[in-house]
């Protein structure tokens, strides 16, 4: 935990996750941002439901890739734009396998990445084998607006922004599926969807959209559950936690205004036969006893507990995590339908390092 602690203090250095001013984000009365909440939690699903795609409307460009170890770079209008320019154009970085690829592996990255390298150094493995496209997230990388940092204007003090930005993550993936199937159907076959790779947010993202598409494997790495638990017994927020009690709002305002985001309560609704977790006991980020609740809520295919904490799971244990995701993968294509919906979940403990 001391490591985790030290890990994240670096944040405090770099500028990322710190929350100088309470007051940001916090536009309108207080009245709008708990009807707007109350709303979206009646029926979330609904609320998120990503809308039917037509490609001839995203506008899809490719940008080259600037040298041979560079991802080429696809753009294509939001489906649900947000309103803020820069926002609104989706940037997809795709990696080409190193040999012949077998399809395309999507990677949502976690929140407040700031760079492309920490992906392209963890994902090697499975790219000798895939391509790999990481879409970026609303507001995140290239999408922050200029005097944000990444991830800020989706993950502050007002919660809408971030029902916002789940809602347009949605849509945006939808659309991403959406081109990667067409260009299959024009005889590009590297380009099929063969699974989803997340990290933190990525694999709440991840498990999240499995209630409106089942199909595609879920390998979900340091899994997130409840917002309010992140932000009030994690590590990573406390600038979040310290702006939120500037701003007057407690934790019982924030778990009333959230709590509708929390996954254990629909585990029933995601696609867990379907889905590999690698979850870290020593997890600093939200603590193992919320995690634990949506592991067992949820019941995964296969479940791996590392003793790790969520900033050394990846430097410690990635060789494990690709091995352990390309066997997954292989054996979920090679069963059939049935019996890969109908195998027991699996559980193991991770070795020590």
């Amino acid at each position: 935990m001391a490591t985790e602690s030290s890990s994240f203090a670096l944040n405090r250095w770099t500028g990322i996750a710190q929350y100088s001013d309470h007051a940001r984000y916090l536009e309108g009365d207080r009245a709008a941002l708990e009807e707007y909440c109350a709303a979206a939690a009646r029926d979330l699903f609904s609320y998120l439901e990503p809308p039917v795609v037509r490609i001839d409307q995203l506008d899809v460009r490719t940008l080259p890739a600037a040298s041979r170890a560079a991802p080429d770079v696809l753009t294509y209008a939001s489906p649900r734009p947000s309103g803020v320019t820069v926002n609104d154009t989706v940037r997809v970085h795709r990696y080409r396998a190193e040999s012949r690829s077998e399809g395309t592996l999507i990677f949502a990255h976690p929140a407040f990445r700031t760079g492309l390298g920490w992906i392209a150094w963890f994902t090697q493995a499975l790219r000798r084998r895939f391509d790999l496209a990481v879409m970026e997230a609303p507001f995140h990388l290239s999408r922050a607006p200029e005097g944000a940092f990444s991830g800020e204007r989706m993950i502050n003090t007002n919660p809408v922004h971030l029902f916002e930005g789940l809602r347009q993550w949605m849509a945006d993936h939808r659309a991403l599926l959406a081109i990667l199937e067409a260009e299959v159907g024009a005889g590009e076959t590297r380009a099929r969807p063969v699974g989803i790779v997340g990290y933190s947010l990525g694999s709440y993202l991840a498990t999240l959209y499995s209630r409106f598409d089942r199909a595609l494997p879920i390998v979900g790495i340091c899994p997130t559950n409840d917002y309010a638990t992140l932000i009030y017994e994690g590590v990573m927020l406390k600038s979040l936690r310290a702006a939120l009690g500037q701003a007057g709002i407690t934790r019982e305002d924030w778990e009333r205004l959230t709590s509708c985001l929390r996954l254990d309560p629909y585990a029933r609704s995601f696609a867990a036969d379907r889905m590999l977790l690698f979850a870290a006991r020593y997890d600093g980020v939200e603590p193992w006893s919320s995690i634990e609740r949506l592991v067992d809520a949820l019941q995964p295919r296969r479940l791996v507990v590392l003793p790790s904490g969520h900033s050394t799971t990846a430097v410690l244990f990635r060789g494990m995590i690709m091995r352990e995701t390309l066997s997954f993968l292989d054996a979920l294509n090679a069963a059939p339908a049935r019996q890969a919906l109908s195998s027991p979940a699996a559980r193991t403990e991770g070795p020590s390092p």
